[in-house]
């Protein structure tokens, strides 16, 4: 948590110059390559994670797809599916990985199945990881789809302002 905090201070101290959008343009190779790398370093702190807390069997493995939705918001078509398949391998690899015993198995009680069938703690683990896949992605999705609606009336009103001065001429 601590890493994933740290590294997300310096992203956002290495973007924040390009906050306006007429500087996004001058920044756009740079600004390119930092959102590819925070996907990816990204996907190496969920896997850690996910492994931490379940491995194949944990509920955080959702979590690569906000990722994956993430990426084909932010980046390109190509980008976006080479961060899926990127996404995808490290998930193979925990869940193949733990399969052929390369990686040894971690399962905390209480975090995923395996010891009771009366354990409660596993139950409220998936219902407080699910809900927060879906806030999070609802939240995000949400915002984005506001953002473009505003953009485009935004681009209705100066569609009608120029349709206006082109009928005063």
């Amino acid at each position: 948590g601590i890493f994933l905090a740290f590294y997300n201070s310096v992203i956002i101290f290495l973007v924040r110059p390009y906050r306006e959008p007429s500087q996004v343009e001058r920044g756009f190779r740079r600004l390119s390559w930092i959102a590819h790398g925070t996907i990816v370093i990204d996907y190496l702190v969920l896997t850690c994670a996910i492994w931490l807390v379940g491995g194949g069997s944990s509920p955080f493995v959702a979590f690569y797809l906000l990722h994956a939705l993430l990426a084909s918001i932010l980046l390109s078509r190509r980008s976006a599916y080479a961060h899926a398949v990127i996404g995808y391998l490290f998930l193979s690899a925990i869940v193949v990985g733990e399969w052929m015993q390369w990686i040894p198995r971690n399962r905390p009680v209480g975090a995923v199945f395996g010891g009771s069938d009366q354990d409660i703690r596993p139950v409220l683990t998936i219902l407080f990881v699910y809900g927060l896949l879906t806030a999070t992605a609802t939240y995000l999705m949400t915002g984005i789809a506001l953002a473009l609606r505003d953009g485009e009336r935004r681009l209705r009103l100066a569609s009608e302002e120029l349709e206006n001065l082109a009928n005063l001429r």
